[in-house]
C-alpha cells in the first residue's frame, strides 16, 4: 500500500482499506504521508485512535461523515469492554464534527447544526451518526434511539452535543445517571442543562423575548403533549403575534424525522399559541451554555 493508491480511494474505502493493514504497515504510512495532505493523514490517525481526530480544519464536511460512519460501526464490533468504554469516552473531548469548530458564535453554530440537519428521514444514514451523540453510542444503538413520540427531545439534544453544549451526565433529581438512547425521564434532560438556571418560564418572563437558537418548549395547559424543537429566527409581528422559523424533531406526525417549519405564534389572552399549544418556557442558549 502506498499514499498515491490512498489518494486515489474516496475516504470511506481508505478507511476501510487501511483498517485491515498491521499498525506497523500504518505508521509507515504516516511517516511517508506529506504533511498537507490532511485526509489521508485524518484516516490514518483515526484508524490509530479509534475516535475523531479534530485537528484538521478546512476538511470538507462529507469527509467527516465517512469518518463518523466508520468509527459508529467500528464501535459495534469492539469486543473488549475497556476499550469500548475508553472509545466512549473521547466523545466528550473532542470535536465530533469539526466542520462546525470554527463558528464562533455560539447561537450561530448550534442553529447551522440544526438548519443541516433539518430534514433527516429515519432512513438517511445522517441521522444515524446525528443521534449517537457524538460516538457516545454505537451505530446500532444510534439507528435505534429515536422513538416515535420522542424525536423531539433527542433532536435538541444531539444538536447540543455535536455543538459542544451538552453534560457528559444525566441530570436528574439530584443524580448523575448515564445518558440512554431515549429519553426516559422525558424531554427535560435534554433541553434544560445542570440546574435548569437557562429556562425562562412564560409566565415570568416580563419583557424578554426568545432568540435565534434558543430552545422552545409549548405543550396544552394541562402539561401534556409536550413538545421543544429549536428557535433559528424570531421576530415579533405588529399585532403582537411571534414569527419564528424553527427545526424540529417529529412534530405533528410523531415520526422519526427532522423538519424545518415556520410558525406563526399567535397572541391570544396573553398567551403565544404554536397551533393550540401554549409556550410554556424556553431555554436561553447563553445561559444553558454557562451552566455547563
Amino acid at each position: 500500500m502506498k499514499i498515491a493508491e490512498l489518494r486515489g480511494l474516496n475516504t470511506a474505502q481508505a478507511l476501510e482499506r487501511c483498517h485491515k493493514l498491521d499498525a506497523a504497515t500504518r505508521k509507515q504510512l504516516f511517516i511517508e504521508c506529506p504533511a498537507t495532505d490532511h485526509r489521508i493523514l485524518l484516516v490514518l490517525n483515526v484508524l490509530d485512535k479509534m475516535y475523531m481526530d479534530d485537528g484538521f480544519f478546512g476538511i470538507p464536511a462529507y469527509e467527516y461523515r465517512a469518518v463518523r460512519a466508520f468509527l459508529l460501526k467500528a464501535r459495534d464490533q469492539m469486543t473488549d469492554p475497556v476499550k469500548k468504554i475508553a472509545a466512549q469516552a473521547q466523545c466528550w473531548k473532542h470535536w465530533f464534527y469539526p466542520e462546525y469548530a470554527n463558528i464562533r458564535s455560539l447561537r450561530e453554530r448550534f442553529c447551522k447544526i440544526a438548519t443541516d440537519h433539518g430534514s433527516m428521514k429515519p432512513s438517511d444514514p445522517l441521522q444515524h451518526s446525528f443521534f449517537s451523540m457524538n460516538g457516545y453510542f454505537g451505530y446500532r444503538e444510534a439507528y435505534l434511539s429515536a422513538h416515535t413520540f420522542s424525536t423531539c427531545g433527542l433532536f435538541v439534544r444531539a444538536c447540543r452535543a455535536a455543538a459542544r453544549i451538552l453534560e457528559p451526565n444525566l441530570h436528574f433529581n439530584g443524580a448523575l445517571e448515564q445518558w440512554q438512547t431515549n429519553t426516559i425521564h422525558g424531554t427535560d434532560p435534554c433541553i434544560t442543562g445542570p440546574g435548569n438556571t437557562a429556562i425562562i418560564p412564560y409566565a415570568s418572563r416580563g419583557q424578554r423575548e426568545p432568540k435565534r437558537g434558543d430552545i422552545f418548549h409549548v405543550a396544552m395547559t394541562n402539561h401534556t403533549h409536550d413538545h421543544v424543537g429549536i428557535i433559528v429566527s424570531h421576530q415579533t409581528g405588529a399585532n403582537g403575534d411571534w414569527i419564528w422559523k424553527t427545526v424540529e424533531g417529529g412534530q405533528s406526525t410523531g415520526s422519526i424525522c427532522t423538519q424545518s417549519f415556520d410558525h406563526v405564534l399567535t397572541l391570544k389572552e396573553g398567551k403565544h399559541y404554536l397551533g393550540t399549544r401554549p409556550v410554556q418556557r424556553w431555554i436561553d442558549l447563553g445561559r444553558l451554555a454557562a451552566s455547563l
